[in-house]
């Protein structure tokens, strides 16, 4: 309850008046003042923890910041004085190069300075990688050198090789000298001076727009924590790209009910998509996603504009999908995703890049994946969106790899990491990095975020023991339209009905809207009062951004269910520290022909039916069933002459629980969600 005003309809719904009515508001108020006082204090605790987490972060940076600046000074410093140093040249010819002038040499994808010998160690072997598969001359030799600062040693070496462990450089800086230097072509180029490095690309850019450098750690993590995480990054580098994999974990197949190819007529692209397509098949081709066909099967291509200004191409599969023999794979909701994440403190994302494309398409099925467009034939060597069974490869090929890992949670090619303590969540992640880099697994660096407190996950918010709804979803919700057809009605119903559990009254609200959607109604909707407060409401509860508390499968759940001449409702409830926190709501509207039930049959119905709703947390444990129809305090010693309900006492048997009688005022959770007016 939010307002004096909503908890004085309530007491009008149970028709209290006089005293009664004043206690009962009396009550609530104190309710909703004394837990708005605990959530001010704790969201007080919480401001002043971060705040405190931050300046030590901030002053931790600086710290660093100025050693770096000081030794960088003083690398520069000398370098201007030495002024000695040869080189050995790719054309046999030595040159002496001063120091000062180092930062002037343009190196492909070379940073000018790493602060610490690890640093150096772990970008050398990032070159490496690098040269080996973006074409840098094999006859080509680059030298770099080392400045110990404190003394002034130099220590030359290739960068094909490490540095040598029994070199002692506590604090160096290495300096790109040359690279492929021509002696007879060498003259100053003014140019170059004002044009600097900046143009230059940086490395991994070559063929690769994102690497390990753009993965996201959260703000929160002490200085040590983001080190550590950092640096097993670092070691897993070349799982973060933008460029996808080739997995072995699954061959995505094709298996069809008819021989009879499927050809259709190519749709016609727009001019102005025709260049911006012409260049992103090219780049499938170049990544061995697609290639060139004759295969006797062609699709259509669509080009869809998306939010950030660029195409995604979206072949129309669905006669080819229309044959295909469908191949099922259970895809958990987010209600069985979120179970054991009550006590975890901490969550990390990681998003597989293009995660359909880094599985191949078997050998024999890649001619029923051809497409056309502008006039070219296309298939798909890899595994492609729209096709009917992609997903269930994609998601078969994940629980694969993550086969024995309790601490990680998928959907499709999405992987949330959630744990109790800092040290687990490092071990976790390695686990699963070693994995991902065996399996020929990538991960989209910008969309990974690692060490969070509080992460977005299937358009949920997770973190501090809560769930509650993702932003950008509510802002969806806010700016949904006013409906004016059944489909528009039935496509805002679809986008608030996925956070029914987080709405109490649900499917009582939506009932004037829902009414309009069966069949027989009208296409163009006659919209009145009630469908107006309907939507409005509807779109109020989610803008309020309620937050439930995750499941604690170790601790007893307690089920209230109620039941009225309109519908049933339930509400999943749980007792922490000596409080009563609501885990999830249901509700929904009586059948015509449950109207016609006694009160007692309605009751009877409403705790089978909540019990078979939340029978993911209930089933197998002990708990509390309340309801506030005496009767039914012996429903399961008593014997009902009444067939129906004895069918469904029957029903039950396989659940243990044990019955309390509460009182109507204090059923309010599900009893508002029975009663609710339309």
């Amino acid at each position: 309850m939010s307002s004096i005003q909503e908890i004085k309809e309530i007491a009008e719904e149970l028709q209290l008046r006089g005293d009664e009515k004043k206690k009962f508001i009396i009550e609530e108020m104190d309710k909703l003042r004394k837990l708005q006082a605990e959530k001010e204090e704790r969201e007080a605790k919480l401001q002043a923890e971060r705040e405190e987490r931050e300046a030590k972060l901030q002053a931790e940076k600086e710290l660093k910041m100025e050693e770096m600046r000081t030794q960088l000074e003083l690398a520069r410093i000398q370098a201007q004085a030495s002024q000695q140093s040869e080189h050995n040249l790719t054309s046999g010819s030595t040159r002496s190069v001063h120091e000062g002038e180092h930062s002037k040499f343009k190196m492909p994808k070379l940073p000018a300075f790493v602060d610490r010998k690890d640093d150096l160690d772990s970008w050398l072997l990032r070159f490496e990688r690098f040269a080996t598969t973006s074409g840098w001359p094999k006859e080509s030799t680059m030298t770099l050198s080392i400045l110990d600062v404190s003394s002034n040693i130099r220590e030359d070496q290739n960068a094909s090789s490490h540095i040598r462990d029994d070199l002692d450089v506590p604090s160096c800086v290495a300096v790109v000298e040359d690279y492929d230097y021509d002696a007879d072509n060498d003259q100053d180029n003014p140019a170059d001076d004002e044009q600097g490095s900046e143009d230059l690309p940086e490395i991994g850019t070559w063929g690769q727009k994102e690497d390990a450098a753009d993965v996201k750690f959260d703000e929160a993590l002490t200085y040590d924590q983001n080190q550590e995480i950092q640096l097993l990054v670092e070691k897993f580098s070349d799982i973060f790209s933008d460029r996808p994999g080739d997995t072995n974990l699954a061959e995505h197949r094709i298996d069809l009910t008819s021989d009879v190819p499927i050809r259709q007529t190519p749709y016609a692209v727009p001019f102005a998509l025709r260049s911006s397509l012409r260049k992103e098949l090219q780049q499938m081709e170049d990544l061995g996603i697609i290639r060139k066909s004759n295969s006797p099967y062609a699709s259509p291509v669509v080009v869809v504009k998306k939010k950030d200004g660029s195409n995604r191409i979206c072949i129309d599969f669905r006669r080819l999908n229309s044959i295909t023999v469908n191949d099922p794979q259970p895809v958990p909701s987010p209600a069985e995703s979120f179970l054991g994440m009550s006590e975890d403190k901490y969550f990390s994302k990681l998003d597989l890049t293009k995660g359909y494309h880094q599985i191949r398409v078997r050998p024999s099925d890649v001619h029923k994946t051809a497409f056309v467009t502008m006039g070219q034939h296309y298939e798909f060597l890899r595994m492609p969106f729209g096709m009917v069974n992609s997903g269930m490869t994609m998601t078969r090929a994940v629980r694969r790899l993550l086969e024995g890992m309790d601490n990680v949670v998928d959907y499709i090619d999405d992987l949330l990491v959630h744990t109790k303590t800092w040290e687990e969540h490092l071990q976790v992640l390695e686990e699963l990095f070693k994995r991902l880099k065996a399996a020929n697994l990538v991960a989209r660096p910008t969309k990974c975020e690692l060490g969070a407190t509080q992460v977005d996950f299937l358009g949920h918010c997770l973190g501090r023991g809560t769930v509650g709804l993702q932003d950008c979803n509510v802002e969806k919700v806010k700016d949904a339209p006013r409906p004016t057809t059944k489909k528009e009605i039935r496509s805002f119903l679809g986008l608030v009905g996925y956070y029914q559990p987080f709405i109490p009254n649900f499917a009582a609200i939506a009932a004037p809207l829902s009414d309009l959607t069966r069949k027989g109604q009208p296409n163009k909707i006659a919209w009145g009062e009630p469908q107006e407060r309907a939507y409005a409401t509807l779109k109020k509860a989610v803008i309020s951004k309620p937050i439930l508390v995750l499941p604690d499968v170790n601790k007893e759940f307690v089920l209230r269910t109620d039941a009225s001449d309109i519908g049933l409702g339930a509400t999943l409830l749980q007792n922490r520290d000596g409080h009563i926190f609501h885990v999830a709501y249901a509700s929904r509207k009586l059948l015509y022909r449950e109207k016609r039930y006694s009160e007692m049959e309605r009751e009877c119905l409403g705790i089978v039916w909540g019990i078979k709703k939340f029978a993911l947390y209930l089933y197998g444990k002990q708990f509390t069933l309340q309801t506030d129809h005496r009767p039914l305090e012996f429903l399961k010693i008593s014997k009902f002459d009444n067939p129906r309900i004895m069918r469904w006492v029957l029903a039950m048997q396989s659940f243990v629980f044990r019955v309390e009688h509460i009182k109507g005022k204090d059923n309010v959770g599900a009893d508002f969600l029975s009663r609710v007016p339309v």
